[in-house]
């Protein structure tokens, strides 16, 4: 049980510092009014995520039931909103480069 709090502890403050660096990011980006700039690498890795996600969830969420395991099923909805934010990101970057939005990108980070 000790193992699982220092884990999680370690998660949540992991997840904390994510946060508050995307959050200073996009927040800044708004303010200049800076245009993001684009990645075709990142793209690719977009795009994967796009096809490999829902995948990758439903045999996790199948072996899951399978094998009775709660750990497995949940990991398979936090890889379903790894492809929502996957979707989010891509969107955000599409709207920001070819539409000239340069708002999308920080807004996408922010939802």
């Amino acid at each position: 049980m000790k193992r699982k709090k220092i884990a999680l502890s370690v998660l949540s403050g992991a997840f904390t510092i994510a946060v508050l660096f995307i959050l200073y990011e996009a927040i800044s980006k708004l303010m200049s009014g800076q245009s993001p700039s684009m990645s075709w690498w990142g793209i690719g890795i977009l795009v994967v995520s796009l096809l490999v996600n829902p995948v990758l969830a439903w045999g996790k969420h199948r072996y899951g039931k399978k094998t009775d395991s709660p750990s497995l099923k949940y990991d398979a909805i936090d890889t379903m909103i790894c492809e929502y934010q996957t979707i989010v990101v891509l969107l955000g970057t599409v709207l920001a480069q070819w539409q000239g939005w340069w708002w999308a990108d920080p807004v996408a980070a922010l939802v």
